[in-house]
């Protein structure tokens, strides 16, 4: 005996609702499916934005009420900021305690403009009505060690500079170490001494300081690494 062949099923997708329509032996019969009860509301909260621990990162500061940022510099390699006063960033950072700028941190460019004599252009006259700041902050390392030798590396400074910068390694001395029991926060080269005993010293100061340490004290040093 023949049996009847079932006729298809067939099932249809829209927007708002599931259709689907089933045939057997001459019934019909549809059934809908309304999916608006699934739909969920679903609430992102704002992030507020924050500078980083370390690292670079940009801002954008208002400063068409200014003459100045109201910021100083040391020019000896990158422009780290060495103070900040009444201007520009002190206003931002008061608005922004998220995204506040802080000492140390590095000036990488203005409105994309990475040059120091381009920078320096951009700071002339009278500022625009916003400036975009790209900085780089620095991880700081604390390195302590008693003073006995050599600290095993060649320095770079002027008088008047942010503290001291390492030049080059050497393979014995207080930092090699140093690396060696701590190679996490190994000091290398471009790293830039800054703190002596937390005191914040010049180029000149740092180096006297040293060489008056003789070793019967635990000396920290401040390393910032950029």
């Amino acid at each position: 005996i023949a049996q009847p062949r079932p006729r298809p099923l067939s099932l249809t997708f829209c927007p708002a609702m599931y259709a689907c329509c089933c045939a057997a032996e001459g019934d019909e019969k549809e059934i809908q499916f309304s999916t608006s009860a699934l739909k969920t509301a679903i609430v992102v909260p704002e992030v507020e934005p924050k500078a980083p621990e370390f690292g670079v990162f940009k801002v954008n500061v208002a400063s068409y009420d200014f003459v100045s940022l109201g910021v100083t510099f040391d020019t000896f390699g990158p422009r780290v900021i060495t103070a900040i006063s009444d201007g520009a960033l002190a206003k931002f950072n008061e608005q922004n305690p998220n995204l506040r700028i802080e000492v140390y941190d590095a000036l990488v460019a203005i409105d994309d403009v990475e040059d120091a004599k381009g920078m320096d252009e951009k700071l002339k006259g009278k500022l625009p009505e916003t400036l975009t700041l790209k900085l780089n902050r620095p991880r700081q390392v604390k390195v302590a060690f008693k003073k006995t030798g050599g600290l095993g590396v060649k320095l770079d400074w002027k008088n008047k500079s942010l503290g001291i910068v390492v030049n080059e390694m050497q393979e014995s001395g207080h930092i090699a170490d140093w690396n060696k029991e701590h190679p996490s926060d190994a000091v290398t080269v471009r790293d830039r001494f800054v703190e002596l005993d937390g005191k914040r010293l010049l180029g000149a100061e740092m180096i006297d300081a040293l060489k008056k340490e003789k070793g019967d004290n635990t000396i920290t040093l401040t390393a910032l690494k950029y």
